[in-house]
């Protein structure tokens, strides 16, 4: 078990140009204590075991399902995994996408947030398996990208993405839009 201060890890996030903004408000001054899953299970496409916990929160439980993240970098990964459950959200969190349709059709996450540049298969060619895959293709799906071109987000809704957000980004403003996908009947 690693304990490091919220600003440390803040510091170490956008050190390593993560390209993440936000207003980390509650969390300065706090712990954060990581306890990184065993093995390297999830270099292979399977799911992280990266569990994140602080302060006891009075979130209500977490919704049915999941929220499946795609996203190869650790620091991004833990801090968009530490906002999705703080808001309540359980999260299967894949550093590739190698095996992402596999370990979730049997049980079909609330939504998908995939990064576009992975390692191997990119997040646009798993959008197209997503919505290709019978069991899948209704789930919803955020992009998530520093390709901020207008044909990177045409391409992105063309094959089936239900919004594209571009790095740097609040992680206040993906919440709020996870929910929307989540709320909107689209599950």
């Amino acid at each position: 078990m690693v304990s490091i201060g919220y600003s440390a890890l803040i510091d170490r996030v956008l050190s390593v140009n993560t390209l993440f903004t936000a207003s980390y408000g509650t969390m300065s001054g706090g712990k954060l204590q990581q306890q990184i899953g065993h093995g390297t299970a999830h270099d292979h496409g399977q799911p992280c075991n990266a569990k994140m916990s602080g302060p006891p929160q009075s979130n209500p439980p977490a919704l049915a399902g999941s929220v499946v993240l795609v996203e190869d970098d650790a620091d991004i990964g833990r801090l968009v995994q530490h906002h999705l459950e703080k808001a309540s959200f359980a999260t299967r969190w894949f550093r590739t996408a190698t095996n992402v349709i596999r370990e979730t059709e049997n049980q079909p996450p609330v939504l998908f947030l995939l990064d576009s540049m992975l390692p191997g298969i990119d997040g646009f060619e798993l959008c197209r398996s997503i919505r290709k895959h019978e069991l899948l293709r209704a789930v919803p799906i955020i992009i998530i990208t520093a390709r901020t071109g207008a044909a990177d987000r045409r391409l992105a809704m063309e094959i089936g993405a239900n919004d594209y957000i571009t790095k740097p980004f609040s992680p206040a403003d993906l919440i709020m839009r996870v929910r929307a996908l989540c709320q909107d009947g689209s599950v």
